[in-house]
């Protein structure tokens, strides 16, 4: 019996039990679905990790500072001590440039008399060297900030393709928008990123200087030790990721010479960052993953219970088939493929009940799928799995079926 008439078989035996098929699957599909959600929106978060890497050049590392409240002063820390950093290690370090995050302070941007809020939209100060580390930024219209802006603190900004063409009419160039009271001019667009991340799309990026007027630098709220502290944040680009652990001694070497004793710094590298994260993610996901499996688990039983069933009700048919010249390995195929079946059944309906699922929490948690969609490697490893739960389970009711004698089969049906 070939492969074809096995399967053509399996499906006609299936629909004479429709309801006892779709019964046996329910539990089934429930746990293709929990597997393939979680599988899935693993991989997006997976791939948010790698894109957040990827959006940096290599070896970049990101400094954050905490200055304590009551030792603060605006020059413990300055550009000045950067540039010098650069200066005495050029064959480690390119460019640094602080990140202001405008976001936490303002409610948003106002456009045409209507505010936008920081729901989806960034608001960042930064200065000209940002542009040569994240080098997924390229400039599609206008230019990119200067260090004349950085230094004369002009009120000008470069926005994200988002902002540009949704809010602004695609014409943004020259226009101005509102930020805590103070008008911006558009001197840039970022081209559109296909996969954003990190929402640079939706980004306003304004100069450094311009950022702090607005922020009033020391009143972030955040704490060290128990005492109100000012943070700061930059990113250093690194001429290689090889020269990343000199890199880190060059600045911890700077940052302790600079700040006080009773400040704290941290430095850590972006790719190991980004190792982390991930290291970390599998460790989250890992229960959620058993649980998933643990409901396949009895969803294949639920599929072998039925098997046996079957088998006992078509005695008659089993021994029939005996009698006119069926192996026992005939038999065998015939129920090890309607078990298969039923499974790859409930992986087709678990793929369909699951994939609305997959977008709406990866829209809600802003996670990139597969530029195709939902990923591919995932629905191979589902449709293996069914596979492998169908076999694995089958195989005791299709042993059982085949080991029935002919005359014994056809006088017990």
């Amino acid at each position: 019996m070939d492969i074809k008439q096995l399967f053509r078989l399996s499906f006609q035996s299936l629909l004479k039990n429709k309801m006892r098929t779709l019964q046996s699957t329910l539990i089934f599909v429930i746990g293709l679905v929990s597997v393939f959600t979680v599988v899935c929106v693993a991989q997006g978060l997976l791939n948010q990790i790698k894109m957040q890497v990827a959006n940096y050049n290599s070896g970049v590392i990101w400094v954050s500072v905490f200055e304590r409240m009551d030792t603060f002063s605006r020059d413990t820390l300055t550009d000045e001590d950067w540039q010098n950093l650069i200066k005495e290690n050029p064959d480690l370090i390119y460019a640094v440039s602080p990140m202001i995050y405008v976001s936490d302070y303002v409610d948003g941007f106002v456009y045409d008399n209507k505010l936008y809020n920081n729901s989806n939209i960034n608001i960042e100060g930064i200065n000209e060297d940002f542009y040569k580390i994240i080098h997924v930024l390229q400039v599609k219209q206008g230019r990119f900030l200067q260090n004349m802006d950085i230094e004369r603190e002009q009120n000008v900004c470069v926005i994200g393709s988002n902002i540009a063409n949704k809010i602004m009419g695609g014409n943004a160039l020259g226009q101005s928008l509102k930020i805590a009271g103070t008008n911006f001019s558009v001197i840039g667009v970022l081209a559109e990123i296909d996969l954003d991340a990190e929402n640079w799309n939706d980004t306003i990026l304004l100069p450094s200087t311009c950022a702090l007027k607005i922020t009033g630098a020391d009143f972030r709220p955040e704490t060290f030790s128990g005492i109100g502290s000012y943070f700061s944040s930059y990113f250093v680009g690194v001429t290689s990721a090889e020269n990343t652990v000199e890199a880190h001694a060059a600045i911890r070497s700077m940052l302790d010479s600079c700040l006080n004793e009773t400040d704290a710094a941290n430095i850590t590298s972006l790719d190991w960052q980004g190792k982390q994260m991930s290291q970390g993610l599998s460790m989250v996901f890992a229960p959620f993953a058993l649980f998933a499996f643990l409901i396949l688990l009895v969803g294949g039983n639920g599929i072998m219970n039925m098997m046996i069933a079957l088998v006992e009700e078509r005695t008659k048919e089993i021994g029939i088939r005996k009698a006119f010249g069926a192996t026992n390995k005939d038999i065998q195929k015939q129920f090890l493929c309607e078990s298969v079946c039923i499974s790859m059944l409930g992986c087709v309906v678990g793929i369909f009940l699951a994939v609305p699922i997959i977008y709406i929490v990866c829209d809600v948690l802003h996670l990139p799928l597969d530029v195709l969609g939902v990923p591919f490697l995932p629905l191979v490893i589902t449709a293996l799995i069914s596979v492998g739960v169908g076999m694995i389970f089958g195989t005791y009711p299709a042993g059982k079926a085949a080991k029935l004698e002919p005359v014994a089969a056809i006088s017990e049906g």
